[in-house]
């Protein structure tokens, strides 16, 4: 039974419901794409995807111009369900007034909420090419779906501290939160530094704290460049030296929600292990990165993908290495409709090129399910990767077949790979009259041949009360009930 329950309104809605049969196929490709489409000289990079609320897929990055000292614009783009128009294609290059050009890079963005929904894109920006006299800073630039700007700013760049916005959430009260890499004097320790930003009247974006920001140490020298909300704080990861003899750990940091530093928990072994990526569920986490494996009879290190299940204190619950005889590395994880772990990357083949590669993991257990790699390229490697909302996947990287092509951004549209069974069930004209502070049900019965639901997606097309706010939608299923978190508002 799915409960829908809100203070006033009458509405359509669309739910779409996926169930799980443990299918061990890998996901096909549906389509792949070169972008831009048309060669335009630049190495092209993509760090992060999003499923865009105007229809399609929005990318952020950068383009490095080789011609003019290396220098790098912020790329936004997006492009439609097929990858075959591109509605946006925005590079951003700025520069001072005597014409020097500023370095830049996108890392993160996130789209904000509803009525002014927009991309809000953070990176480092250095308006004089590694001048010590304007050291790189945090940007925040917020972009329209038609690729205007709204907002653009350059934040704590007035020292000679380095900069770089590495990742951007919703915030504790309100406001996003940034987890940047914080380089004292510009050579001194890396450091994390975290600020909370919030709009104001204006519609500009500025610090909500004070202090400003907190810079957080973690070992020797490190950042975090991921981070969430978890239990009544944040949770960090990165990576960070911790010693000659233990080189580069990953790490995971919580925060309480004041950003202040509650406990520190480090993974590895005796080389360099790198950190790449997390994922949070419920009271679990997991890490992804690589870890430097001992070839056996020598003592040489290979890179191998590595992944850690840690409960909510930190602890390991299981930690392994994924790979062969060549050096793998784990860019993205995610989890699947089946409620098992994808994790997207890269490797290198017998000729030393790099290859895009995914691998699904039981979640329990850790062991591999599958390895799958995708195309045959002289360079390539999946950066991100996003569930799509017809159950499948998108995966965004660069990649280029020969030596001397600049590598361009290629993305992948990958079906679920019978992983899910689909159950559509629409829902029209439901017209249920609601009174305030009472609950309205619509009760939808349907019979699978299995018993686990796995995945409820919500569509509401229209809201049909003129006086509504906002809608609560509460799904109940089996004695388990859920609110979602992301509220539609009435516009």
């Amino acid at each position: 039974m799915k409960k829908l329950s809100a203070p006033s309104l009458l509405c359509l809605v669309l739910l779409l419901v996926s169930y799980d049969f443990h299918a061990q196929d890998p996901p096909g490709v549906v389509w792949d794409k070169f972008l831009p489409g048309d060669y335009q000289l630049g190495t092209y990079t993509v760090n992060d995807v999003k499923q865009s609320p105007y229809g399609g897929y929005v990318m952020v990055g950068s383009r490095k111009i080789q011609a003019a000292n290396g220098y790098s614009g912020v790329v936004v783009m997006r492009v439609d369900e097929g990858g075959d128009e591109i509605s946006m294609n925005q590079v951003f290059v700025g520069g001072n007034s005597e014409g020097t050009p500023w370095d830049q890079e996108a890392y993160d963005m996130i789209i904000t909420p509803m009525p002014y929904i927009s991309y809000l894109v953070t990176g480092y920006r250095d308006t004089t090419l590694t001048s010590a006299e304007t050291p790189p800073g945090l940007f925040l630039t917020e972009v329209w779906g038609d690729g205007s700007v709204l907002f653009d700013s350059l934040y704590f760049n007035n020292n000679l501290h380095h900069i770089t916005g590495r990742c951007i959430q919703p915030a504790i009260g309100g406001g996003y939160i940034i987890v940047c890499d914080f380089r004292e004097d510009g050579g001194g320790t890396d450091q994390t530094m975290v600020t909370r930003m919030v709009k104001n009247e204006e519609g500009k974006y500025e610090a909500a704290d004070f202090p400003s920001y907190r810079t957080i140490p973690v070992g020797q020298s490190g950042y975090a460049r991921w981070i969430r909300q978890f239990g009544d704080g944040y949770l960090m990861g990165g990576s960070a030296y911790t010693g000659p003899d233990t080189k580069t750990d990953l790490f995971i940091q919580k925060l309480d929600a004041d950003r202040i530093l509650e406990w520190t928990k480090y993974y590895g072994g005796e080389d360099t292990d790198e950190f790449s990526d997390a994922l949070t569920h419920g009271d679990t986490v997991y890490l992804a990165g690589s870890g430097s494996v001992l070839v056996p009879g020598t003592t040489y290190y290979k890179d191998q993908i590595y992944v850690i299940k840690a409960d909510a204190a930190g602890g390991v619950v299981w930690e392994k290495t994924y790979g062969g005889s060549q050096r793998h590395f784990a860019n993205k994880i995610m989890m699947t409709g089946e409620g098992d772990l994808l994790v997207a990357g890269f490797y290198y083949d017998a000729s030393m090129h790099s290859q895009m590669i995914l691998m699904k993991i039981d979640a329990e257990t850790g062991d591999s399910l599958w390895t799958q790699d995708y195309g045959n390229f002289y360079s390539a490697g999946i950066r991100d990767a996003i569930r799509t909302n017809d159950f499948g996947y998108l995966t965004v990287g660069r990649a280029s077949y020969t030596g001397t092509q600049d590598p361009r951004v290629y993305v992948m549209k990958l079906d679920h790979g019978n992983e899910t069974s689909h159950l559509l069930i629409p829902r029209q004209d439901l017209a249920i009259p609601i009174t305030p502070a009472a609950t309205a049900t619509d009760v939808i019965n349907f019979t699978t041949d299995v018993n686990e639901l796995y995945g409820v997606r919500v569509q509401i097309d229209s809201l049909l009360h003129p006086s509504v706010g906002d809608l609560e939608v509460t799904l109940s299923h089996e004695g388990k009930t859920v609110t979602l978190a992301d509220r539609p508002v009435h516009s």
